[in-house]
């Protein structure tokens, strides 16, 4: 007996109005707490508007990490599209339905052990708004930079939600982004110099070093071009530790980056 999951998206932007096909179909598969499943994938684009039919011969419950797995078959399949064209596309997965239609599945866009924790942030949409474009401190150098690599912590957090196949990396480019905060510039390509940074970050945030080793060490392969599958508790517990590592860099930015 076999199970079909048919899952759609998009490709943005829309306006682009890709259309593949046929494309063969292509075996993917997908960790499912610890085992290994193999799945029989038929993708079809059109228009922008993706189609993808996933058999398999086990029943799934976990659907977000199936979901996970398939968007990432299909995000590899546009990108090839993309490098022969020169253009860049994104990819939505944005519902399922089973063969049975008994259960149809939307998609949110969070994470819900992230979103279980936004009472923890430090600061509310409104405050951080405010901190980021504060006109003061867009006029002192030193705080524009950090305000800079701020934002740019938030767009790697963005990135680690939305390439479940790249969470380490993005989750340690934000804590990297935030460590430029703590070089000495005229000291920054020296080893000595990085190695202290890490130290500084540490004192000013009260973090030990042990709470972002291990980001670092998850995130090695992937930073050097390779990949090593996560299970979806392991990729909850790294976004967890980086965004507290983020709250307490906008907690010290609220501060006016005093001790």
């Amino acid at each position: 007996m076999s199970f079909t999951y048919t899952f759609s998206g998009r490709v943005h932007p829309e306006r682009a109005y890709v259309t593949l096909g046929p494309i063969p179909p292509c075996r993917i598969e997908t960790r499912l707490v610890g085992a290994v499943l193999a799945i029989d994938a038929h993708i079809l684009i059109d228009n922008a508007q993706i189609l993808v039919v996933a058999i398999c011969q086990e029943k799934i419950e976990d659907l977000e990490t199936l979901r996970n797995t398939v968007e990432s078959a299909v995000q590899g399949t546009v990108d090839a599209f993309g490098y022969t064209e020169g253009r860049g596309y994104d990819v939505e997965i944005s519902s399922v339905i089973s063969s049975t239609g008994e259960q149809w599945t939307v998609f949110g866009v969070e994470v819900a052990a992230i979103q279980a924790t936004k009472g923890e942030r430090p600061v509310s949409f409104g405050e951080l708004y405010a901190l980021l474009t504060n006109p003061i401190q867009s006029q002192d150098e030193a705080a524009s930079f950090r305000l800079m690599q701020l934002r740019i912590a938030l767009g790697d957090l963005r990135e680690a939600i939305r390439s479940p196949n790249l969470t380490a990396f993005f989750c340690y480019r934000a804590i990297e982004s935030l460590r430029q905060c703590y070089l000495d510039s005229n000291q920054r390509d020296t080893e000595a110099e990085r190695r202290a940074s890490w130290q500084r970050m540490g004192n000013e945030l009260c973090i030990d070093r042990s709470w972002t080793a291990q980001i670092q060490e998850a995130s090695t392969l992937e930073r050097h071009g390779s990949h090593k599958a996560m299970s979806g508790e392991q990729r909850v517990n790294l976004m967890l530790h980086t965004w507290k590592v983020v709250d307490r860099f906008i907690l010290w930015a609220k501060a006016g980056f005093q001790p």
